[in-house]
């Protein structure tokens, strides 16, 4: 991507640098890549996006071979990550966006604009439709039903249309207007707003106004709430968010970089991005330590009970199942409470008729510590025995009882 901009932008590096860096410190990827169940996958779906884009080459170029290895490249990258559709649509956006902000001619129409970049558009529509195919192809081989996430979660045809459209407009306001902590999308919005302000300030200035700049703009402002418009109720896991949201955040501070014609007003409007970087490595920064400081509480924990098991004499723990019933969480001052971070294993799953024993055994396991799984049977026979003993919060005296070859810990 930096390259891409170092070849159609002339700016200074510094500035060009301070647009990727806001790009590579959003703190919405280490949400996404703390998601351990998918964070390599995930990782190597970017890197096949962002390679079928290299595969293809700059606007113009009208080589197929390098159509069809992109195309192949984009496919795969959806298989493993669906969002990617998202960021994809994105880059296509910003490329087109970038490449039109040195001329000082706008295209005769819309076709005009389109055709330098009709090999992205058969890339993107292409890898898209084989997505989809294969995907059904598969399910159809495999015997599997369809569970689409996005059909699920969305509301639309749930409900009225204006209940959908004033639920959408609720999540808008308070994600993209106030902007809700640690990830603050707001940012997004008023970067947007100002780009636009300058644009046409220095459109004032030269009497040339770069619509399909102005167009992308927009565009890419659609793209980073278009989460919010499929689902109609939620912007959906932040985590699905990235790298569309970064890379938004990225084209919108290079656009206002380019479009202040005096080096004291880029200098000037470089300070005020830089505190958002800052921001964004703090937030990023508390993220971390919330993971650490989380990891070692489980861990305390973990140990607490083990100990108490291991003054009863027990040893032998694949004969007995361990239910905890309740949930246990351990925010503090020094965390920082994300979506995915910030939680354990300990309260991911308790609403399930499980509560959150199979992430606990999992995290048991990986500490050597192995029981026997515990069913939904067990677990609500457990809470009725945990409730008629009147037992306490562990680490409390009563918070843990041994009911024949059933070991029952109670939190909160």
């Amino acid at each position: 991507m930096f390259y891409i901009l170092d070849r159609n932008i002339p700016l200074s590096v510094s500035f060009k640098v301070i647009a990727v860096l806001i790009y590579v410190c959003s703190p919405i990827h280490f949400e996404q890549t703390n998601f351990i169940l998918q964070s390599t996958e995930v990782l190597i779906g970017y890197n096949l996006l962002f390679l079928s884009f290299i595969v293809l080459g700059s606007p113009g170029n009208k080589n197929w071979w390098r159509l069809l290895f992109s195309v192949i490249l984009t496919t795969f990258s959806f298989s493993i990550y669906p969002s990617l559709i998202v960021a994809a649509a994105t880059m296509c956006v910003i490329i087109h966006h970038v490449s039109h902000m040195r001329m000082n001619k706008n295209p005769e129409n819309l076709i005009a604009w389109v055709k330098p970049f009709t090999h992205m558009i058969y890339m993107f529509v292409i890898s898209l439709v084989s997505y989809y195919a294969l995907n059904r192809l598969v399910l159809f081989m495999t015997n599997i039903a369809n569970n689409s996430y996005t059909t699920d979660t969305s509301i639309w045809g749930k409900t009225g249309i204006f209940d959908v459209l004033d639920s959408i407009s609720t999540s808008a306001y308070k994600q993209f207007i106030i902007g809700t902590r640690p990830f603050l999308l707001s940012s997004a919005t008023y970067l947007c707003i100002g780009a636009i302000l300058i644009m046409f300030l220095s459109a004032i200035k030269s009497k040339f106004i770069n619509w399909p700049v102005l167009l992308s703009l927009l565009l890419e402002a659609l793209l980073a709430i278009s989460p919010l418009l499929l689902l109609g109720g939620s912007i959906g896991p932040i985590r699905a968010l990235t790298p569309t949201i970064p890379l938004i955040l990225m084209i919108y501070v290079l656009t206002i970089m380019y479009y202040l014609n005096s080096d004291t007003l880029r200098l000037g409007a470089a300070v005020l991005v830089s505190l958002l970087l800052f921001s964004q490595i703090k937030t990023t920064s508390d993220l971390e330590q919330t993971d650490i400081l989380t990891f070692q509480s489980e861990t305390t924990l973990t140990d607490q009970i083990m100990n108490k098991i291991n003054s009863l004499d027990i040893r032998q723990y694949q004969k007995y199942k361990l239910v905890v019933v309740g949930s246990e969480s351990f925010e503090s001052s020094l965390t920082q409470q994300g979506e995915v971070v910030g939680h354990t294993h300990f309260d991911w799953d308790n609403g399930t008729n499980v509560g959150s024993n199979h992430r606990i055994h999992d995290f048991l396991q990986s500490k050597g510590y192995t029981f026997q799984e515990v069913q939904p049977d067990d677990y609500a026979n457990a809470q009725k025995l945990a409730k008629k003993a009147g037992m306490k919060v562990f680490p409390g005296t009563s918070g843990l009882r041994v009911f024949g070859h059933t070991i029952i810990v109670k939190l909160n």
